[in-house]
């Protein structure tokens, strides 16, 4: 149980700033031994959001190279049914990564249970996996 602490203290340090406060390279949400909830919640809202707007971008831009009218030329043709094919396979990756990510941190969260540490290692888990997510999806359209 001790390295589990150590662990998850560790971890508090290694994610990037986003809530206010606290000392240079310091996890502003973690404070001399207590989590703020309301932080973490913060930083996960924001990356969550974050998300989402990645992959509507990636969506609609889908969405405006499937609506080209193919010509007569069998490639366009192919290149929009390439189009579609890619627009429902994100759309399936979307939906089967966020189960992923609900039931991975859902396990975390049970790890911990029920201890003090059960929320903050999910929302961390939540935060770690979104950050993960945000740079796959940015590659997506590369």
């Amino acid at each position: 149980m001790v390295r589990s602490v150590v662990i998850l203290m560790l971890a508090l340090t290694a994610f990037p700033r986003i809530c206010d406060g606290g000392e240079e390279g310091a996890d502003p949400c973690y404070y001399e031994g207590v989590v703020d909830k309301g932080c973490l919640q913060k930083r996960y809202d924001v990356l969550d959001k974050e998300y989402i707007k990645q992959y509507r971008e990636i969506v609609a831009a889908l969405q405006r190279q499937g609506v080209q009218l193919p010509s007569d030329s069998t490639d366009d043709a192919l290149t929009s049914d390439m189009t579609d094919k890619r627009l429902d396979l994100l759309k399936q990756s979307h939906s089967a990564w966020r189960r992923y990510r609900e039931s991975a941190c859902e396990e975390v969260y049970y790890q911990y249970y029920p201890g003090s540490l059960a929320w903050p290692a999910r929302m961390h888990c939540l935060i770690e996996k979104t950050q993960h997510r945000i740079s796959e999806i940015k590659d997506f359209v590369a």
